[in-house]
């Protein structure tokens, strides 16, 4: 299923429907760092953890979660980011700024914003920052 967010259409590039929600999300915020979990289920990632993707939907409790793994998505964010910063997930999934040396990220940002905007961003920049 195809998303637009501000103009732009993402695709996720996997419905997972073998893994599903841990949590009812249908009133939840999208755009959102998720994590696989132990018991094979995606939950809101935490601060600092390796996040699986970014929820595009929002599904009820045992639902397939739609995850963007790679290329651009739209990302809720939780403190201002600027364009090229490397983004890493806070305690509630939105996407910060990557403190440093020994930070782990997950995605660089493609746009300029403040918590509370949704921006786009490369997935496929993700690692341990060295700077």
């Amino acid at each position: 299923m195809a998303v637009t967010k501000t103009g732009v259409t993402y695709n996720p590039t996997q419905k997972l429907g073998h893994l599903v929600s841990s949590a009812d999300y249908s009133a939840a915020q999208t755009n959102v760092f998720m994590v696989l979990s132990a018991d094979h289920t995606l939950t809101t990632a935490g601060a600092g953890v390796i996040a699986s993707g970014v929820r595009v939907n929002k599904p009820n409790t045992g639902e397939a979660v739609e995850l963007i793994k790679s290329g651009t998505a739209p990302l809720k964010l939780g403190g201002v980011v600027t364009y090229g910063d490397l983004i890493k997930s806070d305690g509630s999934g939105y996407g910060v700024k990557s403190a440093g040396a020994g930070d782990h990220y997950l995605a660089q940002a493609l746009q300029s914003g403040v918590s509370g905007d949704e921006i786009e961003v490369d997935l496929d920049k993700n690692g341990d920052n060295h700077a």
